[in-house]
Parts: structure tokens; C-alpha cells; sequence
């Protein structure tokens, strides 16, 4: 193990990550999920924000908000490739949905299950699944807004709804 991440002796690899947190969900720990996709999201944000170039790396340090270094035989003090947006884009696109924010979308049977899981106002705009595009919003008090193109079904917290095209308010 290096601290810096030397590639494969300690780097945080956005699949592993993805692996983990999805089979943490399988076994229903479902707020060990989200924690630890609410972690590695915010590392690669704190990593974007601070370190230049400001991007997405191939792999992350397991212990500071920076890239990994590269393997010691090229050069171990170098970071790993940026503008890596192959698997490391499964953080903020995939963890960020699916657990920060909770919704999971089934375009074929098109539905939505979206488990409410922060307290603070927060959603999604122009998600797209199935042929749909639709805007999801929490306002942090109970209501929900919605904005859909066309007709799908929205499961909140076991609750299903019937949401039409256009604009939909519900209290959870």
C-alpha cells in the first residue's frame, strides 16, 4: 500500500467504488450505499476544485483529495491520467443519481423509484430514460415537484404515483 495511490497499491478506481456501494445495496445496506457513494463523490469533487487541472482522473489518493500517482516504475510522483471520463465518470454521473440523490430509473417499464434520502432541498433536471425527460425537486420540507414530458410512474419511499406530462406536486 502507498498513501499517494501509486496506481494499483492504494488508488480509489471509480469501478471498485461502483462495485462496492452496488453490492452494499444488494445486501440492504442501503445507508452505507450512499454514505460511501457520498464520499467518493465529494472527494472528486474537493479533487476537481483544488487540484489543476481541474478534471476527472483515472484514479483517486486513498488518503488526500488528489489524483493517484502513477505506477513507480514510470514515474511515482506523477498522477494518473486526467480527462479520464471512461469509468471515473461513474462518480458523478452514477453515484451521484443512484445514491447521493436516490433515484433509480427502469426506462423499459418506465418508472422511476426515487428514495428520498437527504433532507435538504436537492433533484435532478432533464433526466432522461425511456423516451422520457423529466425534472425531479425535493424542496427540503416534504413536497415534491415534478416536470415530465410524458406519463410515467414514480415510486417515492413504497408509494406509487401515476405522474402525468406536464407539472405534478406531491406531498411525501
Amino acid at each position: 500500500f502507498n498513501p499517494a495511490g501509486e496506481y494499483w497499491r492504494g488508488g480509489v478506481w471509480l469501478p471498485m467504488a461502483y462495485l462496492g456501494t452496488k453490492a452494499l445495496e444488494r445486501y440492504g445496506y442501503y445507508a452505507e450505499a450512499d454514505q460511501l457513494a457520498y464520499r467518493v463523490v465529494m472527494q472528486q469533487f474537493r479533487t476537481w476544485r483544488d487540484f489543476e487541472p481541474h478534471t476527472i482522473w483515472e484514479a483517486y489518493s486513498p488518503t488526500a483529495d488528489r489524483p493517484s500517482t502513477d505506477k513507480a516504475i514510470i514515474d511515482a510522483a506523477k498522477p494518473v491520467r486526467p480527462d479520464f471520463c471512461g469509468w471515473s465518470a461513474l462518480g458523478p454521473i452514477c453515484l451521484m443519481i443512484e445514491n447521493v440523490l436516490g433515484i433509480a430509473a427502469d426506462g423499459i417499464a418506465n418508472r422511476l423509484h426515487w428514495r428520498v434520502n437527504r433532507s435538504c432541498r436537492n433533484g435532478i433536471s432533464n433526466l432522461q430514460f425511456g423516451g422520457n425527460r423529466v425534472d425531479l425537486q425535493y424542496d427540503g420540507d416534504g413536497a415534491l415537484f415534478i416536470r415530465a414530458e410524458k406519463p410515467f410512474t414514480l415510486q417515492v419511499d413504497g408509494e406509487e404515483y401515476a405522474i402525468a406530462a406536464g407539472k405534478t406536486r406531491l406531498h411525501n
